[in-house]
């Protein structure tokens, strides 16, 4: 029993002394580990700020072609063409190089009083939009009225185009004409540009 019971305490002094004789092999270790673990939190810390420059880079050029796609629908605006046909009356052309949608169109005096809306709802490259003789009057009404009998006015085409809403105001002047019809002379508005 007795070389059991040094077997058992030559095994304990063994392991103390290797336990000590380890302990700076140990605290370099630890050392290691920590360094290896401050380089990684360094290396997370590197790829977080890259990943938020590259989103803020993606923000920038998102904002960039916003502000590129407003600066020209800012500028974007259709030719306008006023043409009369008795007895269908006034019409409005507009044309563009691109398609576009007028959604209404705002019938104002000079001075920019509303005497009217009518919905338009059409989308191309060339819109045609009746023009109402009711509201033409109203505008006409309002005036002033000048000499050659004509009165300006202003019409408010609500147009979108890539999604972006602009409202588009054409100056113009109705004017009241006599014409000469196979049946009888009759008094119409025309609208010139």
């Amino acid at each position: 029993m007795s070389e059991l019971l040094i077997a058992l305490v030559g095994a304990l002094v063994g392991c103390g002394v290797t336990w000590l004789l380890g302990a700076a092999d140990r605290a370099q270790a630890r050392k290691a580990l920590d360094a290896q673990q401050r380089l990684l939190d360094a290396q997370q810390k590197l790829l977080d700020a890259q990943q938020a420059a590259t989103n803020a880079q993606v923000k920038i050029a998102t904002l960039e072609a916003e502000r590129d796609e407003r600066e020209f629908f800012g500028q974007f605006s259709p030719r306008v063409q006023f043409q009369f046909e008795y007895p269908k009356g006034n019409t409005m052309l507009l044309d563009a190089d691109e398609p576009f949608i007028v959604e209404s169109i705002d019938y104002l005096t000079i001075s920019g009083a509303s005497v009217g809306s009518q919905d338009v709802g059409q989308s191309s490259k060339s819109v045609r939009i009746p023009i109402s003789n009711e509201f033409l009057g109203s505008a006409r009404a309002l005036g002033p009225e000048r000499n050659d009998r004509s009165a300006a006015l202003q019409f408010r085409i609500n147009m979108q185009k890539d999604g972006m809403r602009k409202p588009h105001l054409v100056p113009a002047v109705v004017r009241l004409e006599m014409l000469l019809t196979p049946q009888a002379w009759v008094q119409v508005m025309k609208v010139m540009g």
